[in-house]
């Protein structure tokens, strides 16, 4: 037995690096983030499953957080699980087409940045029996920072002007949109599974660079999977020894009254 666990303790360094090692490879940045045809076509995709019809005489497009048309080039169409985590899909999450629609959301582009930084992420209550899902800053450097300045700072503008975005996307705050809830047009709505993935990566890495308070408590819960998403996760979150623990609870659905997983 004294052999054994002199053993078990020899190994443990390299156990934990390979732990840390297969977590890192879901560690992502809007710096990686691709921009192809292909992303058009998800774009288009995402437009036609959210009924978030493009304005074709002012060419615009619906942010589905702030919920104002704004130019159809600040309105970006992205994966929460991202592409590039293909090959995992089906073991992580259960799913089977990285390109599904509810695995992805059209937000104002500082927004999409922010959430790929892992600045922010959405959190799901459930609001008089209706699934919402609520932002939650996570960098509180940004809490003051206006969405348009962020823009600004990472030079994702592309040539508009303030006048031409409305006064509400150029002045509206990361902290004045905390709590606030994702706006769709009926009852389709996004995988759970898959904004809970990246919200447990982002209050993770949130964690590891201490842009959180000590004593900091999600709005909302973290788990809102079904069961077999739950058990899913629950073997993910064994090898991600950063992330919060595993789920309580189950709701009966992924994403959508009546909805499947």
């Amino acid at each position: 037995m004294a052999s054994m666990l002199k053993g078990l303790q020899a190994v443990l360094p390299a156990m934990e690096l390979l732990v840390q090692m297969y977590v890192n490879q879901f560690v992502y940045s809007a710096s990686t983030a691709s921009n192809s045809r292909q992303d058009d076509d998800f774009k288009l995709q995402l437009q036609t499953f959210y009924h978030n019809a493009l304005d074709e005489q002012q060419c615009q497009l619906r942010c589905m957080l702030l919920n104002v048309q704004l130019p159809m080039t600040l309105v970006t169409g992205f994966h929460l699980f991202k592409h590039c985590w293909k090959p995992y899909l089906r073991t992580l999450l259960g799913l089977s087409d990285i390109n599904d629609p509810r695995n992805g959301l059209l937000l104002f582009e500082p927004l999409q940045h922010a959430f790929d930084d892992s600045q922010v992420c959405f959190l799901y209550v459930e609001d008089a029996g209706e699934p919402k899902f609520k932002l939650e800053l996570l960098d509180m450097s940004l809490k003051g920072v206006k969405l348009w300045d962020y823009a600004k700072t990472h030079n994702i503008c592309k040539q508009y002007g303030e006048h031409q975005i409305g006064t509400y996307a150029a002045t509206v705050t990361f902290g004045e949109l905390q709590g606030k809830a994702l706006v769709f047009e009926d009852s389709k709505r996004p995988y759970k599974r898959c904004l809970q993935f990246q919200a447990v990566q982002a209050v993770r890495q949130a964690k590891e660079k201490k842009w959180l308070p000590e004593d900091w408590a999600p709005s909302a819960s973290l788990s809102y999977n079904t069961e077999d998403a739950k058990e899913r996760m629950d073997a993910w979150l064994t090898f991600a020894v950063e992330a919060p623990p595993p789920p309580d609870s189950d709701s009966a659905s992924d994403g959508a009254p009546g909805g499947g997983s």
